[in-house]
């Protein structure tokens, strides 16, 4: 096995989670803001991304961008990312991830200030027998 087999991916890497325009980064503020939207979200990227020879946006179709791997083009639907992305933990999972017994578990949840899931309880939509 030799190291210089394989390309270096830090130009990857970096467009995908640079603090402030990296991929991952900008879809959750994407997704932060209200009225957020897939293809605003294209568009930022585009911007953002323009000289980057590892990023394309796919013209024909609105909404999907290509990401350039070290093994080839990928091409990525940014709808599914949104949705994916939006979807939240039920308030009684982060509860229970909160009491876990595992310590590694816990720490992940005991951040301050940050919004894991759903605040609304399962117990507070289950409607009374009569």
């Amino acid at each position: 096995w030799d190291p210089r087999d394989f390309p270096d991916n830090a130009t990857i890497v970096e467009l995908i989670s640079a603090s402030k325009t990296g991929v991952l980064p900008m879809l959750d503020d994407e997704c932060a803001i209200v009225g957020g939207s897939s293809e605003q979200w294209c568009s930022k990227l585009l911007k953002a991304h323009v000289k980057n020879k590892n990023f394309d946006v796919i013209k024909y179709r609105p909404g999907n961008f290509i990401i350039g791997h070290f093994a080839g083009q990928v091409e990525y639907e940014s709808q599914a990312f949104l949705e994916k992305n939006r979807d939240v933990l039920g308030a009684d999972i982060v509860r229970c991830l909160k009491e876990s017994r595992g310590a590694f578990v816990r720490s992940l949840f005991a951040e301050h200030d940050r919004i894991f899931g759903t605040q609304e309880s399962l117990d507070s939509r289950m409607v009374p027998r009569r």
